[in-house]
């Protein structure tokens, strides 16, 4: 089988940073592979992926409304300077040999006040968002753990705030947002005759989801709106009313999306477990977005 690289004369350069000598063969960026080769590793491939959203915080049944969920952990590398998600560094771009077998996975939207699913590619993760986070403004805010930071914040407790907008990248040949946070709800007036209806916060952009209009007589299903599927935004939080109707679930967060973005020369090779389709093939580049699943992937 031929090798994808770059070859090199008059030494072993190594792309992707300082080389880690008793590193195992290969490393995250096969640097060693490329090293005993005596030659860098392979062409780049850019990257950007999202994990699924958070769902929003339901109804507690006395008069507690709550936040929508937070936008899913993003991560890019090779993308621009675009960053990976909040103010972290872009990761750069993935060298890759033919053959090369690269962990795919798209993480789940979390049901009503649950946490979404993490996303994968190759070695680095992103985690889920979180139902009820403490978003105090509509600003987009980082979330998330290991570099993993999520889109937008959400809509805060007894605010009404719009979500915070997701992440913005290029990949995929134009200008998208992803992992946008949900809405929130304002809180119960100290009268539930007083002040009925509240206010409401719409979803971020990136997939945020809307909240529901807050209602003291209201006993129904949830209303609002989940995050929308692949994008990773958090689901908007529930309406409700009085204690005397019981408790209401959240609306999801949405799910994820893997993307990934290669030279035209080279072709992929999509395992089983995996769904997805090709995109556009423009610039010297093509793309691939996965939507749902779990496997591995290969180029030639």
């Amino acid at each position: 089988m031929s090798r994808i690289k770059r070859n090199t004369t008059g030494g072993k350069a190594v792309g992707g940073g300082t080389l880690a000598p008793h590193s195992k063969r290969p490393n995250a960026v096969f640097q060693i592979d490329a090293y005993s080769r005596g030659g860098a590793s392979g062409p780049a491939i850019s990257f950007a992926f999202v994990a699924g959203g958070g769902g929003g915080q339901g109804y507690g049944g006395n008069y507690a409304i709550g936040p929508g969920g937070q936008g899913g952990g993003f991560r890019a590398g090779g993308v621009g300077a675009e960053n990976s998600g909040g103010a972290a560094a872009n990761l750069g771009a993935l060298d890759v040999s033919a053959g090369d077998l690269l962990q795919v996975t798209v993480g789940a939207g979390g049901g009503g006040s649950g946490t979404g699913g993490t996303s994968q590619f190759a070695s680095y993760t992103a985690s889920g968002g979180l139902c009820c986070g403490s978003a105090t403004s509509n600003a987009g805010l980082n979330f998330g753990a290991n570099c993993c930071s999520a889109g937008g914040g959400s809509g805060a407790t007894n605010s009404g705030y719009t979500g915070g907008n997701g992440t913005l990248t290029s990949i995929r040949g134009s200008n998208e947002y992803f992992g946008g946070g949900g809405g929130g709800v304002s809180g119960a007036p100290a009268n539930p005759c007083a002040g009925c209806g509240g206010t409401t916060g719409g979803g971020g952009a990136g997939g945020g989801g809307s909240a529901g209009l807050y209602d003291p007589s209201y006993d129904g299903p949830p209303v609002g709106s989940g995050g929308s599927g692949n994008t990773g935004g958090g689901g908007g939080a529930a309406r409700g009313g009085s204690w005397q109707y019981g408790g209401k679930s959240g609306n999801a967060g949405g799910s994820g999306i893997v993307m990934v973005r290669y030279a035209d020369s080279l072709t992929i090779t999509v395992g089983a477990g995996l769904s997805g389709s090709a995109g556009t093939t423009s610039g010297g580049f093509k793309r691939h977005s996965f939507t749902s699943g779990s496997g591995v992937i290969s180029f030639a």
